[in-house]
């Protein structure tokens, strides 16, 4: 099953399209220009999966999201998707400015630390819990 949100496409079941629909509305209501830079300009497609990752050079780039991402908390599932968002942009950023992408520029420690950076600010303006923030 397919629907669109904003300009993203979701596929998965109903349940999944509603966990998904409710995140991205966390997102656009408490950090609206992080989603709008963010969340829209740097993804296309939010897919159901057995597994979570960013594929970057799908048409539209897709993050996959496995069942644990998910479901372990409406916030948790936010912040994975602003943390997915900025490797895609870590990847669009620099195939604009200098063409032909290394993978270490989002798919190395460095790359994850900024990530991170990036999940962390969303994390305390949603108010993830603590320990899902030291996790």
């Amino acid at each position: 099953m397919n629907t669109k949100f904003d300009e993203l496409i979701i596929s998965g079941d109903k349940k999944f399209i509603n966990q998904t629909a409710k995140a991205l509305n966390l997102l656009k209501l408490k950090c609206p220009r992080v989603y709008k830079f963010s969340v829209l300009k740097y993804l296309g497609a939010i897919k159901q999966s057995r597994r979570s990752g960013m594929k970057v050079l799908a048409k539209p780039p897709t993050f996959n999201v496995g069942q644990k991402t998910a479901y372990y908390s409406l916030k948790w599932y936010a912040c994975a998707i602003i943390h997915d968002a900025y490797h895609s942009r870590q990847y669009w950023n620099y195939e604009k400015k200098h063409g032909k992408v290394p993978i270490p520029v989002y798919f190395s420690s460095k790359a994850e630390l900024q990530a991170i950076k990036a999940e962390l600010k969303v994390a305390k303006k949603i108010k993830l819990p603590k320990k899902d923030i030291d996790f």
